[in-house]
């Protein structure tokens, strides 16, 4: 089949919207006639309707006569359902004429007459003919029907004002469901050409239908290798079956969104396909959904895994420290009983001090268990905060330049005083062994932060209101991707051999849940790493 024109497809829907308003008969036929004899291929069109022809410049070769006894042919092999279309075909034949029926699915109203001059490009346009055919046929059933109406209106006028009831309400029914359909329509020939398309379509997509028309629908994918793609699938489609998949739209503004794609085949009254329906759903909620499904779950087996690895360090904990209870208490009374100059005694040192090291360790376990005793009052963080950078500019290498900015008008948290030490230690010591020997900037803050439902979303357990916020930033390499959701983990290090325990980040981490807040750890580009620890503010 030919491509169809434009202009010309135009006139026949507006020759379609046209005859709406044509009610008497003869006048519609006339009408249609001079519409029908101005498309490419077509000489001349006639028309055959209640018992009379019609033409847009009379054919001497057709009579009202000879098609009466077609129709009357039509009709009866309709009624008696044998070959209703062999005298249609007879009368083709011996009349070298293109013949069509106008006709709905109540009955058979007339025939249109067509001789042609160019068959083949006829062909591109007969799929619309048809489909104004059948307008004819509804807009003659409609005046059919009314005339049966008017003449039985004295017995039926009661039944006429109840079927005007039912037909309102379901017209008004019907368009209740077309305004509520929000899927985009989009309508296109063989060659992807864009035919027509709903009002959705124009609300999603931004462009008006005058600026589309005739154009390839590829200026709405965002990725043209998904339209070829669509145009390969769509050559291997099996015709009874629709076509379902996800396509990255574009909208007339350039945004981008990621959309559902039904694809269904367009056929005409022979059954063939001459193009595509496509119906287009926005799945942009959809797909956050589903990424924030996927982040909510990574959360949930982060915080599962963490919190059986804490009951695991929690219990073992306890189990090494009665055992060091024993072993510390009978060396430091072996002690006693040794005298000084004795190589017995260098070794009981050394059991002593290794005893009291492992001491630490398990604290450290029971920190991150959560199961230490803690000593919590209001507090206000800065002056604590202060005293633990003091401390520790000595112990940090002369390269690296450390730098903090303190508000000192903060809101109080109930904090224990050294495990918020112990916490500071530990952040800036990793800050610290993250950074090469050539040095690096080291820099803290502590801010008054306020945190809604959003930005708490990236902790589980922590809820909307006031917090604290201390951030130690680094100017190392970074956190690796894969490294992420294991760094706060019990005895995970990326240090080489010899150089942590694996134990600061997890302490870090038990200190702050003891606490009820939030930690977070991000990439800053171009700088290294941030840790924000996120303590709630009481409320005064």
């Amino acid at each position: 089949m030919r491509e169809v024109d434009a202009k010309v497809l135009g006139n026949i829907i507006l020759l379609q919207s046209t005859i709406h308003l044509m009610q008497e008969n003869d006048a519609l036929a006339q009408f249609v006639c001079r519409g029908l004899s101005s498309i490419p291929g077509v000489q001349s069109a006639g028309m055959f309707i209640n018992g009379a022809y019609h033409s847009d410049i009379g054919d001497p070769a057709v009579d009202a006569e000879r098609c009466l006894r077609v129709f009357g042919a039509l009709t009866d092999r309709l009624r008696r359902q044998k070959s209703p279309d062999s005298p249609l075909a007879d009368f083709k034949n011996s009349h070298g004429l293109e013949c069509l029926k106008i006709e709905t699915s109540f009955d058979l109203y007339g025939l249109l007459l067509l001789r042609l001059t160019d068959p083949d490009r006829f062909a591109g346009y007969r799929p619309y003919i048809e489909n104004t055919l059948n307008l004819i046929g509804l807009i003659l059933e409609n005046n059919h029907r009314k005339a049966l109406l008017l003449r039985s209106k004295e017995d039926l006028e009661k039944a006429v004002e109840t079927r005007t009831r039912e037909l309102r309400a379901s017209e008004e029914q019907y368009k209740a469901l077309f305004e509520s359909i929000r899927d985009a329509i989009l309508v296109v020939d063989l060659n992807r050409n864009i035919i027509s398309g709903n009002q959705t379509f124009t609300n999603l997509f931004g462009h008006c239908l005058d600026e589309v028309l005739g154009q390839k629908s590829v200026m709405l994918y965002a990725d043209p290798a998904q339209y070829r793609h669509l145009g390969e699938l769509l050559e291997k489609k099996d015709h009874d079956r629709r076509l379902v998949m996800n396509v990255d739209f574009r909208k007339k503004s350039g945004e981008r969104f990621p959309g559902e794609l039904n694809v269904f085949d367009l056929k005409d009254m022979a059954g063939v396909r001459v193009g595509f329906l496509g119906l287009i759903r926005d799945i942009s909620d959809r797909v956050r959904y589903e990424e924030e499904k996927k982040r909510l779950e990574a959360q949930l087996f982060q915080a599962r895994k963490l919190e059986a690895i804490g009951t695991l360090s929690g219990g073992v904990a306890h189990d090494i420290n009665n055992i060091l209870a024993i072993i510390i208490g009978n060396a430091e009374m072996a002690q006693e009983d040794i005298p000084e100059w004795s190589p017995a005694r260098r070794f009981l040192d050394e059991v002593v001090k290794a005893g009291l090291r492992a001491r630490d360790v398990v604290r450290q376990l029971l920190i991150f268990s959560r199961k230490f005793r803690e000593r919590k009052k209001p507090l206000n963080l800065s002056p604590i905060v202060e005293e633990a950078l003091e401390r520790m500019r000595s112990t940090l290498p002369d390269a690296i330049d450390v730098r903090w900015s303190l508000a000192h008008q903060l809101p109080e948290v109930e904090a224990d005083v050294d495990q918020i030490l112990q916490m500071m230690r530990n952040l800036c010591s990793n800050a610290a062994d993250a950074m090469s020997a050539e040095g690096g900037l080291l820099e803290v803050a502590l801010e008054p932060v306020a945190l809604d439902e959003e930005t708490a979303a990236f902790d589980p357990d922590l809820s909307p209101g006031g917090y604290v916020r201390l951030t130690v930033c680094d100017t190392g390499p970074g956190i690796l991707p894969g490294d992420a959701d294991r760094i706060f983990d019990p005895y995970y290090s990326t240090k080489e051999v010899g150089k942590g325990t694996g134990m600061g980040l997890s302490v870090v981490h038990g200190i702050v849940k003891g606490h009820r807040g939030g930690i977070r750890v991000r990439n800053v580009d171009g700088r290294g790493a941030a840790f924000e620890v996120f303590l709630p503010a009481i409320e005064t």
